[in-house]
């Protein structure tokens, strides 16, 4: 019901429901039965969360408790921070990981990584997929999603995720010279041997991305962009890329409302 309330106010989307929350909630009731949530013990839940947390359903789970739990509280099932999953749902992250807060990527660390990527063939991609994002401001999986077939007369159609409220929205970007350049270069092995994908070494659907992630940090650490982080912070993404840019149109010039736009945030 809690989650239901969530779909119709437009804080949750159907589809989240239906593919992130039907496996917590089967779980829980397999475990739980009727037990109310002022009668589950802090032993119960940990028991629990240790059997289930090995599946990989971690994110999820603790979001459904975390929910769970606030809406015993505003309803006064149980009192403020009586919530028995308050000390365990971290079950298995360390201090640091719960401590942890991810740098965010300066300019001049975009520009020395994006300058290495350049320097060898096999990290080329790599400066090809940087350009591509921060000039068109997206997120990891929707330029890595480019195909030769959403591109018309410069522009770039596309299917945005998350779009007012969880929603898919259609988006229209006109390609700056650079990204056009590169649509130019990998055109003919796109149309060739890979269906239209333009980043066709990335596409491996949800490995792809993965991929990239995963070149995208050896740059970060053989560049030593890593090494002048302040304390406690890790080493900044390659979602952090899309931050920047956002950042770099602000500086700019450019409306809060575009950039909101832009990014399809709710806000900057």
């Amino acid at each position: 019901q809690v989650l239901k309330r969530r779909i119709e106010n437009g804080k949750l989307a159907a589809s989240t429901f239906a593919t992130c929350y039907k496996y917590p909630i089967r779980t829980t009731r397999k475990a739980f039965g009727t037990q109310r949530l002022y009668e589950i013990k802090t032993m119960h839940l940990t028991q629990y969360l240790a059997t289930v947390l090995s599946s990989g359903t971690y994110r999820s789970l603790r979001t459904f408790w975390s929910l769970m739990f606030k809406y015993a509280e505003a309803q006064g099932y149980i009192g403020i921070n009586q919530n028995p999953a308050l000390p365990i749902l971290p079950i298995n992250r360390t201090e640091r990981d719960i401590n942890k807060k991810r740098a965010r990527l300066t300019f001049a660390a975009f520009k020395k990584i994006l300058n290495a990527a350049k320097t060898h063939p096999k990290t080329q991609r790599v400066a090809d997929v940087m350009t591509a994002q921060f000039y068109t401001c997206t997120d990891r999986s929707t330029i890595l999603a480019m195909n030769l077939s959403q591109i018309e007369n410069g522009i770039w159609y596309f299917t945005r995720q998350k779009v007012k409220k969880y929603a898919t929205g259609s988006a229209a970007i006109r390609l700056p010279a650079a990204v056009l350049e590169i649509v130019k270069c990998r055109s003919a092995e796109a149309e060739k041997n890979h269906n239209g994908q333009i980043f066709f070494e990335y596409s491996l659907g949800e490995n792809g991305g993965r991929i990239y992630q995963k070149d995208f940090r050896a740059l970060v650490k053989s560049t030593g962009v890593n090494k002048d982080l302040p304390p406690g912070a890790t080493n900044p993404t390659c979602h952090e890329i899309r931050s920047l840019s956002a950042h770099m149109m602000k500086l700019n010039g450019i409306s809060q409302d575009n950039i909101q736009a832009a990014m399809t945030h709710a806000d900057v």
